[in-house]
């Protein structure tokens, strides 16, 4: 009797009840332990079954997780350096198109002024054919006969005056020819430097010229 009440005073095991587990619920056992411990699996004594089957469970996918997750972070700080350097490529850019636009406004402006200046000269240029001509032909002209021109009072002389018609080219105003009334002096009615009007009257054959004062005051004047 006292046998078997220390016998059923004891608890109740598998063992001591002769029952033999399973060897899955072995192995589950380990693997409970596995993880409440948080242990490496290389530090756990395992069957090779039960380390596959770790590996290809929550730990094998959790250690692929983290894997994956740096890689997204090495990834993420590339992406980011690269966008970086985008915006800095795309503010050297914008100061190259700023520095391009005004090398271009710079070119027009320059490209206007050259313009300007070379239309004010060619209208120089003409100008000055345009007096050349008419100094050439001022020279090579020929004193008509009849026609009035504006001649300036070059020299006094005692019997009238000389008078430049045209450049170089001088007729005699004489004294009786100045004015319709008796003068006693040329030097009463004009002087060296006086612009006035005259009339040819007569070219001979030598080439003097014979100038009147005042037939020209009589008529319009159709001259030079």
């Amino acid at each position: 009797m006292a046998t078997q009440a220390a016998t059923l005073s004891r608890p109740l095991t598998p063992a001591s009840a002769g029952v033999v587990l399973p060897a899955f619920t072995l192995w589950w056992r380990e693997v409970v332990r596995f993880y409440r411990q948080k242990a490496r699996v290389a530090g756990v004594i395992l069957s090779p079954l039960l380390f596959w089957i770790v590996l290809g469970s929550g730990f094998g996918t959790s250690f692929r997780s983290g894997e994956a997750a740096g890689q997204q972070t090495l990834a993420n700080t590339r992406i980011a350096k690269l966008t970086q350097e985008k915006e800095a490529l795309g503010k050297e850019a914008g100061g190259l198109r700023d520095q391009i636009a005004a090398l271009n406004g710079t070119k027009d402006k320059l490209a206007a002024d050259l313009k300007r200046a070379a239309e004010a000269h060619k209208v120089q240029i003409n100008a000055l054919q345009r007096d050349l001509q008419q100094q050439l032909q001022a020279i090579t002209a020929e004193p008509e006969v009849g026609k009035i021109y504006h001649g300036t009072v070059r020299k006094i002389v005692e019997f009238g005056a000389f008078v430049e018609i045209m450049p170089g080219t001088d007729g005699l105003l004489h004294i009786s020819q100045i004015s319709n009334e008796r003068i006693r002096r040329v030097e009463d009615v004009l002087h060296e430097g006086d612009e006035i009007n005259v009339k040819v009257l007569d070219v001979d054959r030598s080439g003097k010229i014979r100038l009147s004062m005042r037939e020209a005051e009589q008529e319009p004047e159709k001259g030079n």
